[in-house]
């Protein structure tokens, strides 16, 4: 079984493994875009 699925999907574990990092790496960029966003709304109002 292990070897039909790595020999007929290859791209499939690949993907797997990477999807929880590319979602972690977005969701540190959001968090950091709201952050610098709110800096700068504070920036600007005061």
């Amino acid at each position: 079984m292990a070897a039909r699925y790595g020999s007929s999907y290859n791209t499939k574990p690949t993907k797997l493994d990477i999807q929880p990092l590319t979602i972690k790496i977005i969701i540190g960029v959001l968090l950091m875009l709201l952050i610098v966003g709110l800096i700068f709304r504070a920036a600007i109002s005061y």
